[in-house]
């Protein structure tokens, strides 16, 4: 009865994935990727040059907002630059594997080349396309996450970031990572070093933990805490459901209760808001949203 409560629970949040996972299949079809700057770049295993690309600049508390407005608010359907905590971010590519659900954006700041990989979470079924059938392929995928043995986001994110890890644009970058997205951020980071922020975080699956691990459990967990920002709201109960492994970075806790208890990126914004107002000393009631992502 508390499975079929939490299946529920995921239909009420609206925001079940749009696409099924799939295992990887070398004859699958490729990421389609567009573009502002074309690129001679393909998945490869990363050089020490490329690796030391990565490193963490946008102030983590910026990103659900960031995340909401790219995805589901009004610059969602805009071509327009993001201005984020200085950083002045435009679309540099955007990449798309339907058959496995992955999903998301290249974003590059073009006065220091600091680049974030954002990860697309579910989507709403009831928003985003609609008919019973999907809402049920949707479920089905967030239940294989939960009790499944694999993902097929995983080989074409990591092919979509070494793709990126080598582009002359990208002089540095981070990831990001919501929902389902936050468990291919996790993933990236305990295997490449990467540096990432993540909310409504998923965890990341013991089996990839220990694989990447190299024999040293310890040392990799310190290493996530150390390179891994986790926004966490207590009220999320999609998270506590299902939540695929062990949370392997820092938690910071939002202020908000019951705040997320659907899940959506828009109470993280809301919470992350409240907390930049908090801690820059300005008293925000509760419900109150400090707006941060501007147009540019």
């Amino acid at each position: 009865m508390g499975l079929i409560a939490a299946a529920w629970l995921v239909l009420l949040t609206g925001c079940a994935s749009e696409r099924s996972i799939q295992q990887h299949d070398a004859t699958g079809p490729s990421i389609v990727a567009s573009a502002v700057d074309s690129s001679a770049c393909r998945a490869h295993e990363p050089t020490p040059l490329e690796l030391a690309k990565q490193r963490s600049a946008i102030d983590p508390l910026r990103v659900p907002g960031l995340y909401s407005e790219l995805f589901h608010g009004r610059l969602s359907d805009s071509s327009a630059a993001m201005s984020v905590g200085g950083m002045r971010l435009r679309r540099h590519k955007q990449f798309d594997h339907p058959d496995s659900g992955l999903s998301g954006f290249v974003l590059v700041d073009d006065a220091t080349g600091h680049a974030l990989m954002v990860f697309k979470g579910m989507d709403r079924p009831f928003a985003e396309r609609g008919g019973w059938a999907g809402v049920f392929t949707d479920l089905g995928v967030v239940m294989a996450a939960k009790f499944g043995t694999g993902n097929g986001q995983l080989p074409r994110a990591d092919d979509a970031y070494t793709e990126a890890l080598c582009e002359e644009a990208v002089k540095s970058i981070e990831l990001v990572g919501y929902s389902m997205g936050s468990q291919i951020a996790n993933y990236l980071a305990v295997k490449y070093g990467a540096h990432a922020v993540v909310f409504g975080d998923m965890g990341l699956d013991a089996a990839l933990l220990k694989l990447h691990a190299g024999g040293n459990l310890e040392a990799a967990r310190k290493e996530a805490r150390d390179h891994i920002v986790s926004l966490s709201l207590s009220g999320d109960l999609v998270v506590k459901a299902f939540g695929v492994g062990e949370v392997v970075g820092t938690v910071v806790n939002l202020p908000g209760g019951l705040n997320g208890v659907f899940h959506q990126p828009e109470f993280y914004a809301d919470a992350d808001y409240a907390a930049i107002r908090n801690r820059n000393g300005v008293r925000v009631r509760d419900g109150e949203s400090a707006g941060q992502v501007g147009m540019a």
